[in-house]
């Protein structure tokens, strides 16, 4: 760079920061941090955690890592993400949530770095309003909840701009990605103050910094509340360090930062003790409004008494933020011919008037699944409703709501179900279809999140132990005197013994004779093949993704895959491997490890390769062993995959079509053989 302009930027940011301070007599004491050699040593050894976390077995690894291009550099950037249940439960290397890393010098460094994750108020016990009085200090920052998507942005070397949502980069196929959204409104405001991005990469590369935005545009994507018009762009509400802990700048001075590069200041209340805090928020609670507008809640940043580090809660508003979404989702359901769930009283009045205007005013809806027209269709309802007066009634009943609590089972600890035995012909697809379909409790995923407290219990506890950690917690948060130890071992006592008096019998009618003599063996795979596919295409952007999404379009890819063995139109070729299957699945299915080292797939045709077995005696007669991830219709037929897959890899006739791509690390999953009649 020529030592010139080097020397301007140098200039620059030194007015930057300049400026930031003496724009208040409040700022005069400021001094930044600087990173040190420590923090550096530290973000190190917290990554080659993270890498250590992401090589465990699927069901217990703690960390994932994407890896991305950044376009304009071509530095290579990893983007980790956890498991959002091992937050609470400190089960994660590391409590940010968004952090992005790059290897250099031999050193991992962080380049992006969210807040950490926070909880609202009661979810944990760090949030409960007695412990935040004792534990926490202030000053109390209270931030405006803004409803949009999050937004990083930091720097690169060589005056290189770096924006991200929370766990990706760079566009995505038919779509424009939140990344490349968030990066055109970060031109608009840059422009409209005079600068330029590679002003404010230098200065936040030169610092180690990530400032943190929201991005809510409606016209882009809707969420809940409305953003049109100079309300749209960039709300600036964070600005971290790029270090292990969590060490970000007071509001005030990220407000100055907002002002000097052109973002939209977030807003703010400051109040001196948690009993302020308290009284605030819900004094806006009971307004329901915030300055004549409906808001999500509010984002409070505090500090440890005794570590003196920053600390994050929210509190969350129900009404009207969560009954909006509400009718969000059902109207997404609806369109999607499915069943929504309902909430709010003035809900069941709501699904009623949306069912009558998909028949006739289709054209609302024509964008609704891609987040847009959400807001309209929401004020075409209230306007029929006359809005202010009966929200505010309906609003006000549903403060007397009671109290719901509802067990979420895991399948196999229950084995007195009235319908699901050995008996019924769908019960091994059933229980693969539970296996398959599981899905953990997750708080923001727009639906668990309505959920108010969660009673964590272990598998391998025993019943009585379950039950009085159940029956604690609910007297604890219901405010109800604990039973006697005489009427819980009752009550225990009759649900152990418990049979039920009906038993629903699934009529085999329809169901063909299975024939005694099976027509082929195979593997059946314990694999999410679509999302493990799903995840590679996302860590490779760019491998050709494009058979995927079409099979992916046209629901041609089964929820069950499996290995192939042997046919029994091979068993004059092969009857010792014919009987010697007959003869390990006689009495019990045995299990084995399937390796799976390639993916290879043309126009017609996806397979995932097979390159060992264990034991080794398991072997299949196809010539390359594979699974059949999908065919692009019904004409292609699954035994096509041999014909690929021979001529690519034995024949080595590999036509510019055929695509070979080899596995970063070998697949492993488990697998149990058995027989298909």
């Amino acid at each position: 760079m020529d030592t010139r302009i080097d020397e301007q930027y140098e200039k620059s940011s030194v007015n930057i920061e300049h400026t930031l301070i003496s724009e208040s007599s409040e700022f005069n004491d400021v001094e930044f941090y600087t990173v040190t050699e420590k923090d550096r040593e530290e973000a190190h050894s917290l990554i080659s955690s993270l890498y250590e976390a992401a090589k465990g077995k699927r069901k217990v690894r703690t960390a994932k890592r994407n890896e991305y291009t950044h376009q304009s550099s071509g530095i290579i950037i990893s983007s980790w993400k956890m498991n959002e249940w091992d937050y609470k439960k400190s089960r994660v290397p590391t409590q940010a949530r968004g952090l992005f890393t790059r290897h250099v010098d031999d050193q991992y460094e962080i380049v992006v770095r969210g807040y950490d994750k926070f909880f609202n108020i009661g979810e944990v016990t760090d949030t409960k309003w007695e412990n935040i009085f004792i534990n926490t200090k202030g000053p109390y920052e209270i931030t405006v909840k803004e409803n949009g998507c999050i937004i990083f942005i930091s720097g690169l070397p060589n005056d290189q701009i770096i924006v991200t949502s929370k766990h990706s980069m760079g566009p995505r196929v038919g779509e424009v990605a939140h990344a490349v959204k968030g990066e055109e409104w970060l031109d608009k405001h840059l422009e409209k103050v005079g600068k330029n991005k590679q002003e404010l990469a230098r200065f936040l590369y030169k610092r180690k910094l990530t400032a943190v935005a929201e991005l809510c545009d409606d016209a882009f994507e809707e969420h809940v509340l409305p953003y049109t018009s100079d309300r749209r762009g960039l709300y600036l509400h964070g600005i971290n360090y790029n270090i292990s802990d969590l060490k970000t700048w007071p509001s005030k001075y990220v407000q100055e930062f907002a002002k000097y590069w052109g973002f939209i200041p977030t807003a703010f209340y400051v109040k001196d003790s948690a009993e302020e805090v308290k009284k605030f928020t819900d004094d806006v609670r009971k307004k329901k409004l915030l300055d004549g507008k409906p808001i999500e809640g509010f984002v409070v940043r505090a500090k440890f008494e005794s570590t003196d580090k920053d600390f994050f809660f929210k509190v969350k508003y129900d009404d009207p933020y969560l009954m909006y979404r509400e009718w969000r989702e059902i109207t997404k359901s609806l369109l999607s011919k499915g069943k929504p769930k309902v909430t709010y009283p003035l809900s069941e009045q709501y699904i009623e008037w949306v069912e009558g205007k998909i028949h006739t005013n289709p054209e609302l809806f024509s964008e609704y699944t891609r987040n847009r027209g959400i807001i309209r269709v929401r004020d075409l309802f209230l306007e029929q409703l006359d809005q202010q007066s009966y929200i505010q009634t309906v609003l006000t009943e549903h403060q007397d709501a009671k109290t719901l609590i509802f067990p979420v089972a895991t399948i196999g600890c229950g084995d007195n179900h009235q319908s699901l035995t050995p008996d019924n012909p769908d019960y091994e697809k059933v229980i693969w279809k539970f296996l398959k379909d599981f899905e953990p409790l997750d708080s923001n995923n727009g639906v668990d999140d309505k959920i108010d407290h969660v009673i964590e219990l272990e598998i391998h506890n025993d019943a009585k132990t379950n039950l009085m950690i159940t029956i604690e917690r609910l007297c604890s948060l219901l405010g109800v005197q604990m039973p006697s130890e005489d009427d819980t071992n009752t009550a225990l006592k009759q649900a152990s013994n418990y049979q039920p008096s009906i038993r629903k019998f699934v009529s085999k009618k329809g169901h063909q004779k299975k024939s005694t003599n099976p027509s082929y063996f195979m593997i059946a795979l314990e694999l999410n093949v679509s999302k493990y596919i799903s995840e590679f295409f996302a860590i490779h952007p760019n491998v050709d993704s494009r058979v995927y999404e079409k099979l992916i379009r046209n629901k041609r890819i089964p929820d069950e895959h499996h290995v192939t063995l042997i046919h029994g139109a091979n068993i004059s070729e092969d009857r010792e491997l014919w009987e010697q299957y007959k003869t390990m699945c006689a009495n019990e299915l045995p299990k084995v490890k399937v390796f799976i080292n390639k993916l290879v797939f043309n126009e017609e045709v996806m397979t995932l390769v097979v390159n060992n077995i264990e034991p080794p005696h398991v072997r299949s007669t196809n010539r390359v062993p594979h699974v059949t991830v999908g065919t692009i219709d019904n004409s292609v037929k699954p035994f096509y995959a041999n014909e690929m897959l021979e001529k690519a890899l034995i024949e080595n006739n590999n036509t510019s079509d055929v695509h070979v791509i080899e596995l970063d690390s070998k697949l492993v999953c488990d697998g149990i053989i058995r027989p298909v009649r």
